[in-house]
């Protein structure tokens, strides 16, 4: 077993989400499927641009939080952090002036993903704070009980989930994503990647020694009640039932919301229409 990369989990996932540090488990299936379910509601150009570039879609779905994992033992501030609290429609607008230059087909696929993200994650977290409050559960507990909710829907064991087909393989996906990304290089797009890929294969391990050892940390860092259900393949967790009710109206409702913010934003690159007022929101 590799402690560090254990550690580097252990860090990220749980003392980050117990202090408040701003990490916390993406959704990634979640981001997924829902990337999913919006690329069936575009128009059929769109659709073939997202094909031929599945790579750079399925980046552009895990949105900023790519670089939540930039040398993810450091406490400082990261863009991945610092994206998530600003409004989206500053990124966006530097969006519209890179496709507008270079016209890019795999950047133009990234940032409908990207959108798929911000849409997804802009609806659900003030739903995931309330519930925070209300029960004392941790925001990644409540994501990932929502990814493993998701996964059993669609007829997926959750305890034998692989991560690795929602993550890009090669560099080209970072290599369209590095214009949008001014105070990024492609070498930081690039580790934070690699380090995404041993964060989750971690997480999603199913490999009982691996479990074990993550819920023995988990414990020792008094984090057993906020911390239930990080681990992949636990048994459901009651505690977050109503949340996930909850959840799931939201996902529903947002697909037709991301397909206008598309369009929208689609609009704003081929001509003079401003961005939708729903991007001056942040992440959160």
């Amino acid at each position: 077993m590799n402690a560090k990369l254990i550690y580097l989990v252990y860090n990220q996932f749980i003392v980050e989400s117990k202090t408040g540090g701003g990490k916390s488990l993406p959704g990634l299936y979640a981001h997924f499927l829902f990337g999913l379910k919006v690329k069936d509601l575009l128009p059929e150009e769109l659709t073939h641009v997202i094909e031929n570039h599945k790579e750079e879609y399925l980046l552009g779905l895990q949105g900023p939080d790519l670089l939540f994992y930039y040398h993810p033992l450091r406490r400082k501030p990261v863009t991945g952090v610092k994206i998530h609290w600003e409004p989206a429609s500053g990124f966006l607008k530097n969006a519209v002036c890179v496709l507008r230059e270079d016209g890019d087909e795999g950047g133009l696929a990234y940032i409908i993903g990207f959108i798929c993200h911000f849409t997804l994650d802009s609806g659900c977290h003030p739903v995931i704070r309330d519930f925070m409050q209300q029960d004392g559960l941790s925001h990644a507990a409540i994501e990932a009980e929502f990814d493993r909710l998701l996964m059993r829907r669609q007829k997926i064991d959750p305890d034998r989930f692989s991560p690795k087909p929602l993550i890009p393989k090669g560099s080209g996906a970072t290599a369209c994503a590095e214009p949008f990304y001014p105070d990024a290089v492609r070498r930081q797009l690039d580790r934070s990647l690699l380090s995404m890929r041993c964060c989750l294969s971690i997480l999603y391990s199913p490999r009982k020694t691996w479990k074990r050892m993550l819920k023995v940390l988990i414990f020792i860092a008094g984090f057993s009640k906020k911390g239930k259900g990080l681990v992949a393949g636990d048994a459901p967790d009651p505690e977050c039932s109503q949340a996930l009710d909850h959840l799931l109206f939201v996902f529903s409702d947002a697909l037709a919301t991301a397909q206008e913010q598309i369009e929208n934003f689609l609009s704003a690159v081929d001509g003079n229409a401003p961005l939708n007022a729903r991007f001056s929101r942040n992440f959160e």
